[in-house]
């Protein structure tokens, strides 16, 4: 939230929302708010969560939003990694863009416990260079990023043998699944806050920035 405080937009989107963690800060910033994601089961639930929201179920790999529609904000965080065509759904990405796109993916080593949880690659800064500027997007920011909690924590999966537990949380997310991943989440802003870790953020926009036209389709 700190990058997206900074910048001016006013309607965004948040790809792979899951349990919608980043809906309700983006409301409070007083942002117009639409989320998707693969399951609709969550986009079930989230509509209950947050009936002013627009929700879509939405393979992200395979298209982009119902009609067209555009946004100022593309977020994206941690799906690039499970996507069985990451360009494609990158491209779909920007093409839902009207100025900015934001996501994070992991980097680094490829850990056992995070392919049990569906990731099939892990990313470099430069795997970006060509799909943005295919995309007709510039580079504004990118940093490594979640040492010491989270790297901590991916030393320790492997260890302690993590795939294992990360198929339990996979067969049934329950009370217990949900607290253990709000601690984690919790420390991670413990995280040093420089260029250090394996997750990779990434901030670009569009090189010729198109404002909506009167008939333009927007939400």
């Amino acid at each position: 939230m700190s990058i997206i405080r900074k910048m001016n937009f006013r309607s965004c989107i948040d790809v792979g929302c899951g349990y919608g963690y980043m809906i309700q800060p983006l409301l409070e910033e007083g942002k117009i708010v639409s989320a998707c994601d693969l399951s609709p089961l969550l986009i079930e639930r989230n509509k209950k969560m947050f009936p002013g929201v627009h929700f879509e179920t939405l393979d992200i790999s395979s298209g982009s939003y119902s009609g067209g529609a555009r946004f100022d904000m593309v977020i994206c965080g941690d799906v690039l990694e499970s996507a069985k065509n990451w360009r494609q759904a990158f491209d779909n990405l920007c093409a839902m863009s009207r100025r900015y796109v934001l996501i994070t993916v992991p980097s680094g080593k490829m850990h056992k416990f995070l392919e049990a949880r569906g990731h099939l690659r892990n990313f470099r800064k430069e795997d970006f260079e060509g799909p943005l500027r295919e995309n007709d997007m510039k580079l504004l920011f990118s940093r490594y990023w979640g040492f010491p909690v989270h790297t901590l924590y991916l030393t320790m999966g492997n260890i302690l043998g993590f795939a294992n537990v990360s198929k339990k949380f996979l067969k049934k997310y329950g009370v217990f699944q949900k607290w253990v991943s709000a601690i984690l989440y919790m420390l991670s802003f413990l995280n040093y806050p420089f260029d250090v870790g394996e997750i990779l953020v990434l901030l670009a926009e569009k090189k010729s920035i198109r404002f909506p036209a009167a008939l333009e389709k927007e939400i």
